[in-house]
């Protein structure tokens, strides 16, 4: 009984850290813009804010944007799509390495929480440099070849 009771505790610790590594993958809520800004505004508004806090962007397609958070030197990378709409923009996970990204049996999907402490400030990143646009102004940022 005492072996049993030992063995209970040592799988509910394991257990427990093993949770404490990670937590419910929560992409950032949908920017809604607000404004009449141009393609070209909003595309620029998400480079430079991403780029503020070191993700590395590239254009996928009209409308999306892919970025790439390197972690340790490669030892954690983040990967998410950058949709964008002249009223809204959406960031969503697409890929990840060495973040503990798991799917369970009923279908929710869990990560390293600092994917969500790193995606939230790429959000807000975003928001600040969206807010700072102003209608017809233009001004350049390169993406990432």
């Amino acid at each position: 009984m005492k072996h049993l009771l030992i063995a209970l505790c040592l799988l509910f610790g394991l257990s427990t850290a093993a949770q404490a590594r990670q937590a419910p993958l929560s992409d950032p809520a949908t920017i809604n813009i607000g404004r009449q800004l141009d393609d070209t505004q909003i595309k620029n508004a998400i480079v430079t804010g991403a780029g503020q806090v070191k993700w590395q962007t590239r254009e996928a397609a009209p409308g999306r944007i892919e970025a790439t958070l390197d972690v340790g030197g490669g030892k954690h990378t983040a990967k998410v799509t950058i949709e964008y709409t002249p009223q809204m923009v959406k960031i969503r996970y697409l890929d990840s390495f060495n973040l503990k990204y798991e799917t369970v049996s009923d279908g929710r999907i869990f990560i390293h929480p600092n994917y969500n402490v790193w995606t939230a400030r790429l959000a807000a990143a975003i928001q600040t440099q969206l807010n700072q646009q102003q209608p017809g102004q233009v001004v350049t940022t390169p993406l990432a070849e």
